[in-house]
């Protein structure tokens, strides 16, 4: 059996709805291909030249709202963004950018629906919710749900 890749599908999920809804800037939502199996000379000749550990998937560098960019990092199933992530997140944020964590392309397209509307706002409290455990504790807050993006009401 072909081995899956299902963080893989996603990220092609989120491209083509970004290129679908946004024909006239599709280069200004972008993919930063930091993962995948090479070499350690391979490695070591990309860490040289300035790839760095955490970085987020995707950057958006239309600003919306009091935002100046924004920066998605995908994750599927149960995973979790490891400390490398989690420290890039925080880095990005005290810079001015939206950072926020999407385990669904419901959830990846709501963040960019509301980003090219203006209204990054509205799920704000996305931004600061990096985990499935504190998505979990916003909603028992009494977050409203809405599709498979819990937003406060």
């Amino acid at each position: 059996m072909a081995r899956q890749y299902p963080e893989f599908e996603l990220c092609k999920k989120i491209m083509n709805y970004w290129r679908a809804q946004n024909p006239s800037v599709p280069s200004h939502l972008f993919h930063i291909p930091n993962e995948g199996k090479m070499s350690h000379r391979a490695g070591a000749r990309l860490n040289h030249i300035g790839r760095r550990k955490g970085v987020a998937d995707f950057c958006c560098i239309i600003p919306s709202g009091r935002y100046s960019q924004l920066w998605m990092e995908v994750k599927c199933g149960s995973n979790s963004p490891d400390d490398a992530q989690l420290q890039f997140l925080h880095d990005v944020r005290i810079q001015g950018a939206a950072a926020v964590v999407v385990w669904t392309i419901d959830e990846a397209t709501s963040v960019l629906s509301s980003w090219m509307n203006d209204t990054p706002d509205n799920l704000g409290w996305m931004f600061e919710t990096d985990t499935r455990k504190l998505r979990t504790a916003a909603y028992n807050a009494g977050a409203t749900c809405d599709r498979t993006v819990t937003v406060f009401g």
